[in-house]
């Protein structure tokens, strides 16, 4: 590796890379656009994406979309909740959970990422409901430690793609997810190693599919410990 190439760009690159299969496989040019407009909580959301800079990262994914529409029929999840999200990408989903009512949001992503998702937040949100959204760094399986278990509701929209990640995704669920928190996870099922994560999931929590949205090909499941029902 070049020694002049500062981490984040390798970790940019080798994100691109993974995730241009997902771009042919799921056909999906609007990745490609620098501006996405959507409507959620009866307001008019715009997003800058940035797939040349930063990848994967950068733009909106279907589940993405799949786990607002989700969320906004089913507002008990949210409102005056405490909630993270876990590879925000854009902020959308954290963005639609800030209006829908939550009491707080932590919206996660790595470093390189926050700058984007500040702006996407500052400009789509007003000040009054900007005031519970705070945007963090979380990279998975490394600095999860500085996250307290204190979360009703954890979000996750198409976090599932990479298979490099999914011992450190793990890990930082372990963390996260404790006594009666919900994790819900929005994802497409691409690959036999995404279906393999969800049966190793399985293992540790109950895991149950509560909606699945066929126009985009989305599943959203929720995750619990076991003894909670």
């Amino acid at each position: 590796m070049d020694s002049h190439v500062p981490n984040h760009v390798c970790t940019i690159k080798q994100h691109q890379t993974n995730a241009l299969t997902l771009i042919y496989r799921d056909g999906n040019d609007k990745l490609q656009k620098s501006e996405r407009t959507f409507q959620f909580a009866g307001k008019r959301i715009t997003l800058q994406q940035n797939w040349a800079d930063m990848g994967v990262a950068a733009v909106v994914w279907d589940a993405a979309i799949s786990l607002c529409e989700y969320l906004e029929g089913n507002t008990q999840l949210v409102k005056e909740k405490k909630l993270l999200e876990l590879g925000a990408g854009t902020g959308l989903v954290g963005i639609v959970v800030a209006l829908l009512g939550a009491k707080t949001i932590d919206i996660t992503e790595r470093q390189f990422v926050l700058r984007s998702i500040k702006r996407n937040v500052k400009n789509n949100l007003p000040l009054d409901v900007s005031t519970k959204v705070f945007v963090k760094e979380l990279d998975w399986g490394k600095n999860y430690q500085h996250f307290q278990p204190i979360y009703d509701v954890i979000l996750g929209a198409d976090v599932i793609y990479d298979v490099d990640t999914f011992p450190l995704l793990l890990q930082t669920i372990h963390h996260l997810v404790k006594s009666k928190t919900i994790l819900l996870l929005a994802n497409r099922i691409r690959y036999e190693r995404d279906t393999n994560f969800f049966n190793q999931l399985k293992s540790f929590y109950k895991v149950t599919l509560v909606h699945y949205d066929k126009t985009r090909d989305v599943r959203v499941y929720v995750v619990k410990i076991k003894q909670y029902k």
